[in-house]
């Protein structure tokens, strides 16, 4: 089996295991890496906008955290158990659960609440500065 990598067989051995990574079998699966790269894309390039990012120091040395310009925000948690979730609408996560704390080795993307500055949550129809 090929695994996605061609119409033939695979030139090198490839466990069975390897199937369920492969592209067609992660196409359609929401909860995959594979759609949570795309739609990690699709709202990066909705938020682009000027470089730079501000390290948002946290209390949780277990807890990396960044804003960038555009109002959004970037949340990591490294640690062992759950972490309060910042404030703002919540755009992306590595974890396809609700949630309301943020889990141990998961990231998040947030927009700023309203008022630093107005956004849509769909990336469609979010703007973005050039």
């Amino acid at each position: 089996m090929s695994f996605g990598f061609g119409p033939g067989p695979a030139h090198l051995p490839q466990p069975d295991w390897f199937g369920s990574s492969s592209t067609e079998a992660q196409e359609l699966d929401l909860a995959s890496t594979l759609s949570l790269y795309r739609e990690a894309l699709r709202w990066r390039r909705k938020l682009r906008t000027v470089r730079g990012l501000e390290w948002d120091w946290q209390a949780d040395a277990d807890v990396v955290s960044f804003r960038r310009p555009g109002g959004w925000r970037s949340v990591t948690n490294f640690g062992p158990g759950p972490v309060a979730m910042p404030a703002g609408t919540v755009i992306l996560t590595s974890d396809p659960a609700p949630l309301q704390e943020l889990p141990p080795d998961t990231t998040a993307w947030l927009l700023d609440p309203a008022g630093s500055r107005k956004r849509s949550a769909d990336p469609d129809e979010a703007g973005h500065d050039q």
